[in-house]
């Protein structure tokens, strides 16, 4: 339901790269989009909400320090 009620915010770069194909897809080709991203060393965040969530509260306190 986390999902679908976030209008499948878990699969945001599947959103940006396939903006035609249905929402109910983006989880077929979310493995091969993150074998893309790590073949050209590029960041792929998964986890629990609350693990991204933290991730981000703590690089934007670490930018925002001098």
């Amino acid at each position: 339901w986390f999902h679908v009620l976030t209008g499948h915010l878990s699969f945001q770069i599947e959103h940006h790269l396939f903006p035609d194909m249905p929402a109910k897809r983006y989880c077929e080709i979310a493995p091969k989009v993150q074998q893309v991203f790590r073949e050209h060393g590029i960041q792929y965040n998964t986890g629990s909400f609350l693990k991204q969530y933290s991730s981000v509260v703590k690089r934007i306190l670490r930018y925002s320090l001098p």
